[in-house]
């Protein structure tokens, strides 16, 4: 068998130095040796009994020498060694048995372009294990290994080092203490002190990392930093695809990036087309707005914040709240669907969709919806309205719309054919005012109206009823070419009644006390009244009781002005007369027909319940 190996040897030895000796550019001369050193595998192949040799294919001097029952063999320059498929080329080398000492430019080259150099090499070929030492690179396809030490498992393609290792590809850095590569899936596993840098500029630091080099992924398997320029990374857990410029992150990683940070159980970005997806108790601020929600979409390409799912959104101006919110960062516009609130200084809205335009400062709300002042504790109903964000102004549509207010530790509800609420400011004050037109209803349990035309003054709680206004408290009619309600403490406290003022007051025995004259002061305590000021032409109608005895007759008082004192039943107490009063009381009998110059008892306009507010609405 010695004898069959020196001849192969001498066989080939000139056809190899030929090839050797032929002046090609690196690659092409790999290439043709590689080739040369197949075509010598398939001769040797010939021999089973050649099988698990090391077999000498060429080397410029060979010596044998036996020691201790064991054939030493001694080769020196341009030394080829093959065994099983895979060859060893070196400077010199010493063969015992299946173990291999190769010493200088030692290179290992396997059939798929696998190349492992270095300046020593130990080689045992009973378990097809080597371990190469300084200056060691493995080369596989556009990857490149380097250390100083390096074991590689032949038999499961298996690369590893323990001392300081940097991997380089086409798109990656990488650098650790400890480090394995698996030829046959071209995965990589680094760990201790692992530092990777991408071409983007993405910087990686963990403990243990894995690549996946034909998907072209790194995995974070362990606690890991990701950074570049102003961006923070955190997570324990997640990939990154390199090909796609995709970041996968789960378990609660933490984003950072200037002053804005995002938190949720999972984290995508997709770096090309610029949107980042966060799932599961998601949450974006920076040091102007606040978002969390179930799932948020950022496309930084289109300026768009998504949010699905118990979304809310907070800055300086305003607090959205809906089931989705879509937020534009370039034109301010916000589109919010289901269970939606928008709560922007001390205006709330609830809708069941708004819709705001930006750049017009023109907002929409729809269905179901609700507008609450929180200063005044007013608000507005209705099926739609549109907002005015710069002027401050709601304009309520739709056939129900009303608005409601606190009122004597009730709630005063008022509509009308056309809405309008607006906010001033004015120095230091804020308020509402609001304006309702055509066919104006008023109802509440203590206080009902009618008129045509109604503006209230926040700043100084009075509501004004204009054109042919009429209201009843309990059973007082209150009638005026105007009406001005005040509210003081969100409570009845006066009423003045401007120009033709008529007071109407109906008795259980359909006895009516009239009270009129050019303007009439009524004023409340606890939501009853207290007294009444009839100013220019003041008359009066009212029956006289005695106790035991029921109404004993009808007084009849005219004079320029005249105050009017009530008991708590709402019955007239006192009169007391100024200027020449004039005036006689006559039997009630003859008396309860006589009306007083404009009278119109208006009782069956007034509406009954909260349901009659709209009647007049639904029939114009």
């Amino acid at each position: 068998m010695k004898g069959i190996n020196l001849f192969l040897h001498r066989m080939f030895d000139k056809s190899f130095k030929i090839l050797c000796s032929i002046e090609l550019n690196p690659s092409n001369k790999l290439g043709i040796v590689i080739l040369f050193l197949l075509l010598c595998h398939g001769i040797n192949a010939q021999s089973d009994s050649t099988k698990n040799k090391i077999l000498v294919v060429h080397a410029e001097f060979l010596n044998f020498e036996t020691f201790n029952n064991l054939e030493h063999q001694y080769l020196r320059t341009d030394v080829v060694i093959r065994h099983k498929n895979t060859y060893l080329f070196c400077d010199s080398a010493i063969i015992v048995g299946l173990k291999v000492r190769a010493l200088g430019h030692v290179r290992i080259v396997e059939t798929d372009s696998l190349q492992i150099f270095g300046d020593t090499l130990n080689y045992d070929g009973s378990t097809l294990k080597a371990e190469l030492i300084n200056n060691v690179s493995l080369i596989h396809h556009d990857k490149q290994l380097f250390t100083q030490k390096l074991n590689y498992d032949l038999k499961n393609r298996i690369a590893s080092y323990e001392s300081n290792g940097v991997l380089i590809s086409s798109d990656t850095r990488m650098k650790s203490k400890k480090g394995f590569y698996f030829a046959k899936t071209e995965k990589s596993y680094f760990k201790d002190s692992v530092n990777i840098l991408l071409n983007n500029g993405m910087n990686v630091q963990t403990d243990t990392i894995e690549m996946d080099a034909k998907a072209n992924k790194v995995y974070f398997i362990a606690p890991t930093t990701i950074k570049r320029d102003s961006l923070h990374i955190y997570c324990e857990k997640g990939f990154y695809d390199i090909t796609e410029q995709k970041t996968y992150l789960d378990q609660y990683p933490i984003y950072r990036n200037r002053n804005e940070k995002a938190d949720a159980r999972i984290i995508i970005s997709d770096e090309r087309k610029k949107i980042t997806t966060l799932f599961e108790n998601a949450r974006i601020s920076d040091s102007v707005s606040l978002t969390t929600g179930d799932t948020i979409i950022v496309n930084d390409s289109l300026h768009t914040i998504s949010i699905y799912g118990h979304g809310i959104y907070h800055d300086k101006e305003r607090e959205i709240q809906g089931d989705k919110i879509f937020y534009n960062r370039r034109d301010k516009s916000i589109q919010v669907e289901g269970k939606t609130e928008v709560s922007e200084g001390p205006q709330k809205i609830k809708a069941d969709k708004i819709d705001y335009k930006g750049n017009d400062d023109i907002g929409y709300a729809f269905g179901n919806v609700v507008i609450r002042d929180t200063l005044s504790s007013w608000e507005i109903h209705c099926d739609t309205s549109s907002y005015n964000k710069r002027t401050k102004q709601f304009f309520p549509i739709g056939t129900r719309k009303y608005i409601a207010t606190p009122f004597d530790n009730d709630t005063l509800y008022l509509s009308s054919q056309i809405l309008y609420s607006q906010q001033v400011i004015e120095g230091v004050d804020t308020f509402q005012i609001m304006v309702a037109d055509k066919n104006v209803r008023i109802w509440s349990k203590k206080v009902r109206g009618l008129c045509d035309s109604l503006y209230f003054n926040g700043k100084d709680s009075v509501f004004t009823l204009f054109y042919n206004p009429v209201l009843w408290s309990d059973s007082t009619q209150f009638t005026g070419d105007t009406i001005l309600l005040y509210m003081k403490h969100k409570i009845l406290d006066r009423i003045h009644l401007l120009q033709k003022a008529f007071i109407l007051t109906e008795s259980r025995n359909s006895l009516i006390d009239q009270i009129k004259g050019r303007n009439i002061f009524a004023y409340f305590v606890d939501k009853k009244i207290n007294y009444v000021d009839i100013l220019g032409n003041a008359e009066a109608i009212y029956y006289v009781s005695e106790e035991g005895k029921g109404y004993i007759g009808m007084n009849y008082i005219k004079c320029s002005k005249m105050q009017i004192d009530f008991f708590e039943d709402q019955k007239i107490d006192k009169i007391h007369f100024y200027t020449k009063p004039e005036g006689n009381m006559i039997p009630v009998y003859q008396g309860k027909d006589k009306r007083l110059e404009g009278f119109n008892q208006r009782t069956q306009e007034q509406p009954k319940n909260f349901e009659e507010l709209f009647i007049a609405i639904y029939e114009n």
